[in-house]
């Protein structure tokens, strides 16, 4: 995959809108943030998995990040999770629309997991009984 070099303003808006994600209080705010970070990098919205944060990474490659010491942070962990051999075989669940119920701490933790093998993740804004 090759690397893109983006404007520094670009780079200093994703770090932001990664940074007012990571605080949100809202799934709107959480959903919010990420798309506006999909458009400044320009995600493929068919793309699931790890390219697109790998493309996310990629971009905030850079020595600037230092004084986003909590962004810094989430992103190495999640760069040592994605770098797992468990995560380089993807197939079973590749492109796969999976549901998860709750949005408490394991639903989240499974929705990561499933989105580092490359399943689909989906947000539902309507719900009916």
């Amino acid at each position: 995959m090759s690397s893109q070099i983006y404007p520094r303003n670009v780079i200093e808006n994703v770090i932001k809108n990664f940074d007012l994600l990571i605080s949100s209080t809202s799934i709107q705010a959480v959903l919010d943030h990420s798309h506006q970070i999909g458009r400044l990098l320009h995600y493929d919205e068919n793309d699931f998995g790890l390219n697109n944060f790998f493309k996310l990474r990629n971009a905030l490659n850079i020595k600037s990040l230092s004084k986003w010491n909590r962004v810094a942070s989430i992103l190495k962990a999640l760069d040592q999770k994605s770098n797992q051999k468990e995560y380089f075989s993807r197939c079973k669940v590749q492109g796969k629309k999976i549901l998860v119920i709750g949005g408490g701490i394991s639903g989240l933790r499974a929705s990561i997991e499933l989105l580092l093998l490359g399943a689909q993740g989906i947000s539902r804004k309507d719900y009916s009984k």
